[in-house]
């Protein structure tokens, strides 16, 4: 329960949340998921609202996470990520 308090500290939008017998618990909402929306607005061939959508998601992520060189990423320290995406990785 520490990140959500940690990004709730830097002024991002956090649900409430409660960690109850090793069980998250959290408020109802009836506000569309942003999965749907997304859908719909694949659905509408809206382009620009896709965009917005997917922009937001990643400035929501990118600011919610701390940053590491690409090469100490998790993925690769475990031998997880095989060479060709490693090699696609340092070519960015």
């Amino acid at each position: 329960m520490e990140k959500p308090r940690s990004i709730e500290k830097i002024g991002m939008k956090v649900w409430n949340l409660q960690l109850k017998d090793k069980v998250l618990i959290s408020d109802y909402s009836k506000e569309q998921l942003l999965e749907n929306k997304l859908l719909d607005s694949f659905k509408k061939k809206n382009i620009a609202e896709i965009c917005e959508i997917l922009d937001k998601a990643y400035y929501d992520i990118l600011h919610s996470s701390s940053h590491i060189e690409e090469n100490k990423n998790i993925m690769f320290e475990l031998g997880i990520a095989d060479e060709k995406i490693q090699n696609r990785m340092v070519q960015y």
